[in-house]
């Protein structure tokens, strides 16, 4: 919150907006509440430790705006801090592998239109580390494909105590 509120401060004339709440445990919940407070037409839910290239926005959203059966502009991904990999999605999209094993990231743009047709995140905790994947498909399942973006990529903190890490180790 106070990195939140000096980046503000900086930036008066920025259409920045802080939206302070407990930590639920759901980032179902929390990306759905900030998406219903946007504004725009495309959408990405950064994790705070992840990061994206200065060109990514700009590379999804021309994916998109070439492709308006796309709802989501997926993206190559480098891990970095405990893991050095670089991930490279399938570069044409099949609704059928993405339905059996998730390669969008989380970091991906999507239109609002799909986050509305396909009812937003997940909240319940028992989907936490998979409501990203749920999304996708829920997308999937509203007609929406996906496209991935060239030279559009981010950064993916690996940290041992990561949800995502917590959940492979399980699965």
């Amino acid at each position: 919150r106070e990195v939140a509120q000096r980046l503000i401060d900086a930036h008066p004339h920025a259409a920045v907006q802080l939206i302070a709440q407990d930590n639920c445990g759901a980032p179902g919940q929390v990306r759905n509440v900030g998406i219903e407070l946007a504004r725009g037409e495309y959408i990405l839910c950064l994790d705070a430790d992840d990061k994206v290239h200065p060109d990514f926005l700009r590379a999804c959203v021309a994916a998109l705006d070439a492709a308006p059966e796309a709802g989501i502009a997926y993206a190559d991904f480098q891990m970095f801090d405990e893991a050095d990999t670089l991930q490279q999605p399938p570069p044409t999209w099949s609704s059928r592998v993405e339905c059996d094993c998730n390669f969008v990231g989380s970091a991906s743009v999507f239109r609002r239109l799909a986050w509305e047709q396909a009812g937003g995140y997940e909240t319940d905790l028992a989907m936490v580390g998979y409501e990203d994947w749920d999304f996708w498909v829920s997308c999937v399942e509203q007609g929406w494909t996906g496209v991935k973006a060239p030279g559009a990529l981010w950064y993916y903190r690996v940290h041992g105590g990561s949800v995502y890490s917590t959940h492979v180790r399980r699965d």
